[in-house]
């Protein structure tokens, strides 16, 4: 996913946001990676609590 979203191949990048603590792990965006500037488009909560972020490349 990172590889495409660096080369500009996706229209829209949709996240699934759990509400817990898991302590250490892989990062989505690390500090050496290309500078991608990216819009929130929509935002929804679940009945149990996770969110759903779509966003979308800025144009």
């Amino acid at each position: 996913m990172r590889q495409l979203l660096f080369a500009g191949l996706l229209d829209r990048l949709t996240l699934m946001v759990h509400p817990v603590v898991a302590g250490a792990g892989r990062h989505l965006f690390e500090p050496s990676d290309p500078v991608t500037r990216l819009e929130l488009v929509r935002s929804v909560q679940t009945s149990s609590g996770n969110v759903l972020s779509t966003y979308a490349p800025r144009s």
